[in-house]
């Protein structure tokens, strides 16, 4: 699986997926401050959320 940000490893003969800490506030927390996303940039932000659902689904990832 490629995606952003992501690296693959191994561990004792298991491979694993990490991704590397990004500085900010996680979509939960900003939802929770500001509420809903606006029309501007809801569509944007569940696109990213889908296209990167469906890399990990495509790699037979489980999340």
């Amino acid at each position: 699986m490629r995606w952003p940000r992501l690296t693959r490893g191994m561990h004792r003969h298991l491979q694993f997926l990490a991704m590397e800490h990004v500085e900010g506030t996680s979509l939960a927390q900003y939802l929770h401050c500001q509420g809903p996303l606006n029309l501007d940039r809801a569509p944007e932000t569940a696109q990213e959320i889908c296209a990167a659902l469906v890399a990990a689904h495509e790699a037979n990832v489980v999340h």
